[in-house]
């Protein structure tokens, strides 16, 4: 199994996911082009116009499902890279790309943006970036493509409810913030909303970069200071992210530690990607509790900061609000809001035999109810939220090896209360990870220039009112290279499943691969 013909299958691959199918409704469809063989080989940080979008004339709407498609080519050698597509300001796709081969890649992700159709009923600017870094090595350079496929509503198949109004959280620092959170990773603010508010949600892209991109092997801060020369990264095992409102935190997020297709080892990857990278999912932020406040009339500001962060966030937003039909406006106010700031993170740290031993443990807890008159009277809404973390590493600067074991877990719950009716739900969601990492340096790696033996164990599980879906992904992998340029010796097998019962949906997906090639699937224990 070891040899250079287990390198030449990787190299060949073309990437391949467990991502939930979108739901295609059997009625008549338009298509709609947004951009064609658009090339990506320069990174800008401001955006970058490609083209406009017009709704389409034969699909007037309403639309029963829209379906966005962005497919993506590239040929050569490239690290993987972060991107977006947006609707004027509004961003509606969060995505990474695979990492491309000499034979070329060439795949395409889909999306199900029925939730965003009001900003598609009138004519709007396509925008898109994907930073990329193209030089005489890393020569690999992107070309995406873009189409929206249209289904028109029919008596069985009706166009699903829409927010009345989706307005963007975006600005100009959306790739700046700062070292340990401190000016938000994205700010917006609103000079005027509608008055009669009843419904908020904030659907938030971000992902996680730079000295944060694992950041769930972090270290000290003490710890990375004493060892300045060994790239490592401190600020600690633990994030999480604060959404606040008129500068009070509003709601928190725990993040899913995202592995991107050229982390721990590129080889675990190819073909199967890691778990929700190639489309990121955005974070459905609960700010029913605040409907009433921001339907006052006044200015308001939402913004979102990573406490503790030691690298980059990028953050955008879609703040979408449900109207009273029945009245000119509507009202109320926050009546309890436990949310801190920032969380007491406790870690220790053991020197011992060569080896540094890390934990980090958390606890947050918090509150939040507010009312909002409305036209059938008094509604309250209360959102509560309950998180467990913790954290356990081994490192040996020496050897190359660094292994962390991390727990997740997250207990939300919502309850609704009008004068007649108590709605409830709770959804327990846990992440749990396991990345062992051996990287020996290259005095210990001869006659190979390097060498990484990576062993990754992920979830992603979510389980209550409405929903009980596992995703998880398993893998073991071994790259060795001597040099750049020269034959490697790659091998390794990864196996992923995504099984999910819903009330919208249900699906069940296993998928593996082994030296580079999908093989029929075994069932993860």
């Amino acid at each position: 199994m070891i040899g250079t013909a287990t390198a030449t299958e990787y190299a060949r691959y073309q990437p391949a996911t467990v991502d939930a199918p979108v739901i295609r409704p059997a009625t008549r469809s338009c298509l709609v082009d947004l951009f064609v063989g658009k090339r990506f080989d320069t990174f800008r940080t401001r955006d970058i116009s490609v083209g406009s979008y017009r709704p389409p004339a034969d699909c007037r709407g309403p639309w029963a499902a829209v379906v966005l498609r962005l497919e993506t080519r590239a040929k050569g050698v490239q690290y993987d890279r972060i991107g977006w597509l947006r609707f004027g300001k509004n961003e509606v796709l969060r995505f990474s790309t695979a990492e491309p081969t000499r034979y070329g890649i060439d795949y395409a992700i889909e999306k199900d943006v029925t939730r965003y159709a009001p900003l598609l009923r009138s004519p709007q600017d396509v925008r898109v970036l994907l930073g990329n870094v193209v030089d005489s090595v890393d020569d690999g350079v992107f070309v995406l493509s873009a189409s929206l496929r249209f289904y028109v509503a029919t008596p069985r198949a009706p166009a699903p409810p829409s927010a009345d109004t989706i307005l963007p959280v975006a600005d100009v620092r959306n790739h700046a913030g700062t070292r340990d959170g401190l000016v938000p990773f994205v700010s917006a603010r609103f000079a005027h909303l509608p008055r009669n508010i009843v419904h908020a949600t904030l659907d938030l892209f971000i992902t996680n970069h730079g000295c944060d991109e694992a950041w769930y092997e972090n270290q000290t801060d003490p710890f990375v200071g004493a060892h300045p020369h060994d790239d490592l990264c401190g600020g600690g095992a633990y994030r999480d992210i604060v959404v606040s409102i008129d500068g009070r935190p509003a709601s928190v997020v725990v993040p899913f530690p995202y592995i991107w297709t050229g982390g721990a080892n590129p080889i675990l990857w190819r073909p199967l990607s890691a778990l929700h990278t190639l489309n990121v999912p955005a974070y459905a932020v609960d700010l029913d509790p605040w409907a009433g406040v921001l339907a006052d009339g006044r200015a308001h500001a939402i913004a979102v900061r990573v406490p503790g962060s030691r690298g980059d966030w990028p953050a955008a937003g879609n703040l979408l609000l449900w109207t009273d039909h029945a009245v000119a406006r509507t009202g109320g106010a926050i009546m309890l809001d436990t949310i801190a700031p920032r969380v007491a993170v406790r870690s220790w740290h053991v020197a011992a035999n060569g080896r540094d031993r890390f934990g980090f443990t958390a606890t947050r807890r918090w509150r939040v109810v507010g009312y909002v008159r409305t036209a059938h009277g008094r509604v309250t809404h209360e959102v509560d939220g309950n998180v467990h973390f913790a954290n356990a590493q081994t490192l040996d600067l020496a050897t190359g090896l660094a292994n962390a074991t991390q727990e997740t877990r997250v207990v939300t719950t919502t309850v609704t209360r009008t004068a007649t009716s108590v709605r409830r739900s709770s959804i327990v969601t846990t992440y749990p990870l396991v990345v062992n990492i051996t990287q020996p340096p290259t005095a210990k790696s001869r006659p190979y220039g390097l060498v990484i033996f990576a062993h990754v164990d992920q979830g992603d599980h979510r389980h209550g009112t409405g929903i009980d879906c596992d995703a998880r992904v398993v893998g073991t992998a071994v790259y060795k290279r001597r040099r750049p340029g020269t034959p490697s010796v790659a091998y390794g097998r990864t196996d992923e499943r995504n099984v999910c019962h819903g009330r919208v949906q249900s699906f069940a997906i296993a998928r593996s691969a082994k030296d580079g090639r999908l093989v029929p699937p075994l069932p993860l224990k």
